[in-house]
């Protein structure tokens, strides 16, 4: 384990240090996502979460990882996408920078029901892990089968069925891509697990990462781990008590719901298959995270793959296949009868639909970004 030379800590009740910075600029202007990057890349534990925020949990140092490591304090788009697709989008790229488009849906009859929208990231990462292109996965799960609370999951082949599904609260799992660099090297057994981890999340969540893998701050390179990513659509997160609070207010009781979905601009629920409520995403706006007003990628733009149920009917998913690598993977858990390949035809008019959904997100989140008197706010966006 890399070896890091620290001076005293500061004092816990200073505010000259970084830390005290972001949670200034970012955590009490309510502007975290909650994604958990800067308590993965914190290299002394010195950030936790406390009531869904990032809180000072042990002594700071002062080196300013965490700082510099937030997306929301500035995030170069043009640099990542140099580095990850190899040019900076053009004025035609509506949804990204991508190679390839597809629809498909999993082949097994178990994940297909399991999964969100035909289960697809769980075929492909059950793919890539039975190849031995990663030896795990960090997503997200169900704290239990009844409770949707979400966990954030290191999974392997054999458990990674549990975290099939989509769960429409914030869960910071990029806090794990620390703990699995320093703590589970030894158990899947790879040497420090370079390029052997898929990370699965939401837009702000691959930006997080984004930004910590190409920062020039900090020795800590957590994100080596990391093999390629996944985005799933996102047009915002919610807080579960406060979603679960709203539910219950409407007379439903959400233990017993065992499907989300949102489409078109509306949120369903299902009990057993069974349609029991839909709600506008504009009624929950109340109990949505703030911070998903400044989000401006429905499609995780800056993923190797991104995943949704946009513009497919029901039992597929529509994939956005963005760099070399992800296209790799997916073709040959095509090939491998991991997963069902729909036409070209249906793709390119799900297309249509996508990039439509897409331009009335960016319009709605621009809107609120030129407003915002947080100079902050412009900075970590591309406006």
């Amino acid at each position: 384990m890399l070896k890091i030379e620290l001076s005293k800590p500061a004092r816990k009740d200073t505010y000259l240090y970084p830390i005290a910075k972001m949670l200034k600029e970012v955590v009490k202007t309510e502007r975290c996502m909650l994604c958990g990057g800067c308590v993965a890349a914190c290299p002394v534990s010195a950030i936790g979460l406390k009531e869904y925020k990032p809180a000072l949990v042990s002594n700071c140092y002062v080196c300013g990882i965490c700082y510099t490591h937030c997306p929301r304090t500035g995030l170069n788009f043009d640099e990542v996408e140099k580095h990850v697709f190899g040019r900076v989008r053009t004025l035609e790229d509506k949804i990204g920078v991508y190679s390839s488009i597809a629809v498909a849906k999993a082949k097994s009859p178990e994940l297909n029901k399991l999964g969100q929208d035909g289960g697809v990231i769980t075929a492909l990462l059950k793919y890539a892990l039975d190849k031995s292109y990663i030896k795990g996965a960090i997503t997200t799960k169900k704290a239990s089968s009844t409770s949707w609370e979400p966990t954030p999951f290191f999974a392997n082949s054999s458990s990674i069925h549990e975290t099939a599904g989509s769960v429409y609260s914030v869960s910071a799992s990029n806090q794990l891509l620390g703990k699995v660099y320093h703590e589970y090297a030894d158990f899947v057994g790879c040497n420090l697990c370079l390029n052997s981890i898929a990370l699965v999340g939401t837009p702000c969540q691959i930006e997080s990462f984004r930004k910590m893998q190409f920062s020039d701050h900090g020795k800590l390179k957590i994100t080596d781990i990391v093999s390629f990513t996944i985005s799933m659509f996102c047009w915002g997160n919610y807080h579960y008590d406060k979603l679960k609070e709203f539910l219950e207010s409407k007379g439903y009781d959400l233990s017993k719901i065992t499907k989300f979905a949102i489409k078109k601009g509306v949120l369903t629920g299902y009990e057993n298959g069974k349609e029991i409520f839909t709600f506008k995403i504009s009624e929950l706006n109340n109990i949505k995270m703030p911070a998903c007003n400044e989000c401006t990628d429905l499609t995780g733009e800056l993923a190797d793959i991104s995943v949704g149920g946009q513009g497919v009917s029901e039992g597929w998913s529509f994939v956005i296949l963005r760099t070399e690598f992800g296209e790799r993977i997916f073709n040959e858990a095509v090939e491998a009868g991991y997963l069902e390949k729909g036409s070209s035809e249906t793709a390119t008019k799900a297309l249509n639909e996508i990039i439509e959904s897409s331009e009335k997100k960016k319009t709605q989140s621009n809107t609120y970004i030129k407003n915002s008197q947080d100079p902050l706010v412009k900075l970590s966006h591309r406006v």
